[in-house]
This record gives C-alpha cells, sequence and structure tokens, in this order.
C-alpha cells in the first residue's frame, strides 16, 4: 500500500552507523499544506494552455479561468496521500493536454510545492472574484501571458 511504504535515511553518526526510518508525509503535514492553498487564487503560463487563473476556497471548491471559456468553470481540489495537487471539474470537457474528462480526477505528477514562480503566481484570497461567479468572463484575452495589471483591469474587480 502506497502509505506503508517507507523511506529508509542512513545517517552517519560517528564510528558506528545509524539507519532510521521516515514515514511518508504525515496527514498533520497534508493539513497544513491544505492550509496553505486554501484561499489563494493561482495565476499560472504556459505556452500550450496559455494564463489560467484559479481561485481554490477552503472547502475544496476550485474556480478556473481557462483561454476561450465563455464563463468560470466550477470543480474541486485535493492533495492525495502522495501530497500531489488534484483538480476535477464539473464538466464533459476535455483537457487538451491530457485528454482526461473535466468529471475525473487528475492529479500532479510530483509532490505539490505552494511555491510562486515566474510563470506560477500565488495570491491570497479571490482578488478576481471568481468564487460562484456568473455571467460572462474576459477571456479571450488569455491565450497569451497576461500580466497581473493586465489581468486586474480584465476582470475590474469593486
Amino acid at each position: 500500500c502506497a502509505m506503508e511504504r517507507l523511506l529508509w535515511r542512513m545517517q552517519s553518526t560517528g564510528p558506528s552507523l545509524k539507519v532510521s526510518k521516515t514515514s511518508k508525509p504525515t496527514k498533520k503535514t497534508a493539513d497544513n499544506q491544505s492550509r496553505k492553498i486554501a484561499n489563494t487564487t493561482i495565476i499560472s503560463y504556459d505556452g500550450f494552455h496559455g494564463t489560467q487563473i484559479e481561485y481554490r476556497d477552503p472547502q475544496g471548491g476550485a474556480w478556473l479561468v481557462y483561454p476561450n471559456n465563455k464563463s468560470v468553470l466550477p470543480g474541486r481540489w485535493k492533495l492525495d496521500n502522495d501530497q500531489r495537487l488534484c483538480h476535477k471539474y464539473f464538466s464533459s470537457g476535455v483537457n487538451p493536454a491530457t485528454g482526461m474528462v473535466g468529471y475525473e480526477w487528475e492529479c500532479s505528477s510530483k509532490v505539490y510545492e505552494h511555491i510562486s514562480t515566474k510563470d506560477y503566481k500565488i495570491l491570497l484570497g479571490d482578488p478576481f472574484k471568481l468564487y460562484r461567479r456568473a455571467g460572462r468572463i474576459p477571456s479571450d484575452d488569455l491565450k497569451r501571458q497576461v500580466s497581473l495589471g493586465e489581468l486586474r483591469q480584465l476582470f475590474h474587480p469593486d
């Protein structure tokens, strides 16, 4: 079972060698990581998808803006037992990069690290008011890399 896998770490302790077991991340670690992810907005960019914006609410809801979508796509997020970030969206649409149908859970291939980078920005809260947003969204310009300032102008939240 994945939860029963153990990582072995060897530590030098002077003249003798001590072998200790370190288990996989604990539920406490997962809970701490989930708290970091909750109530954040992610702005990500890659050449295939373009600019995506997603608000992740504290109850596990995900609110995605994808290039050329006409409305916010609701879904769910979670961390699995291996600390990978997983999503499913309430749509029968297909992810063009992976071929996965929206209603199926899709998890990242690596342990999720909640760190901002040049192409993966993390903002606190829901600055674009994506949570349960109804109506048309300005997503036509998102196929290219869009700056935070441009996004604020496009979404002009109150």
